[in-house]
C-alpha cells in the first residue's frame, strides 16, 4: 500500500526512514502538526513522539517530572507464552520480582521480562553509570545484555 501511495499521481504520501526531529512540533491552525527535521519541514496528522532518554525535557526545570523522570539503560524481552499460560490463565497483573525486575503481560499475550540492574551492578557485570542517567542509546552494552538473558 506504501508503495502505491509514493508511486500515485493523486497522493500526497511521503515516508521518511531516518529524519531525526529537532524540537517539539508545532500545531497549526488547521490541526496538523508541523515537524522541523534535518530534512525540511514535514506537515503530519498525527505525530508519535519516541524520546527514549529526553522525555523529561518535556517538562520544565522545576517540575516535579522533570526532577523525578531519569533516564535508565535497561534490556527487556517479549517471550510467547504457552497455550496452558494464556487465555484464562493469562497474568491478571504486573509483578516486580526480586532486584527490580519485572514481569508484565501484553495486550497480545506475551510476556515481557526486565529490569534487574541492581543485581547486574551488585554482582560487578555492569556499572551504575552504564545504567542510570544514560541519554545515549546508539549502541548495546553486550555484557549487560548477555547478563540479562542469563540473570533469569
Amino acid at each position: 500500500m506504501m508503495r502505491l501511495a509514493i508511486e500515485s499521481t493523486a497522493s500526497d504520501f511521503s515516508f521518511y526512514s531516518y529524519a531525526p526531529v529537532s524540537g517539539f512540533p508545532k500545531r497549526t491552525a488547521d490541526g496538523k502538526w508541523l515537524v522541523e527535521t534535518g530534512r525540511g519541514t514535514i506537515k503530519a496528522g498525527r505525530v508519535i513522539l519516541c524520546t527514549n532518554a529526553y522525555t523529561r525535557n518535556f517538562f520544565p526545570k522545576d517540575s516535579l517530572l522533570h526532577s523525578h523522570i531519569s533516564p535508565y539503560r535497561a534490556y527487556c524481552a517479549v517471550v510467547t507464552p504457552t497455550r496452558g499460560a494464556s487465555g484464562v490463565n493469562a497474568l491478571k497483573y504486573t509483578y516486580n520480582l526480586k532486584d527490580e525486575t519485572y514481569m508484565v503481560q501484553t495486550g497480545a499475550g506475551g510476556i515481557v521480562l526486565g529490569g534487574g540492574a541492581p543485581a547486574l551492578i551488585r554482582e560487578g557485570k555492569v556499572s551504575a553509570d552504564e545504567m542510570f542517567g544514560q541519554i545515549d542509546d546508539s549502541g548495546v552494552n553486550d555484557a549487560c545484555a548477555q547478563c540479562e538473558l542469563t540473570a533469569r
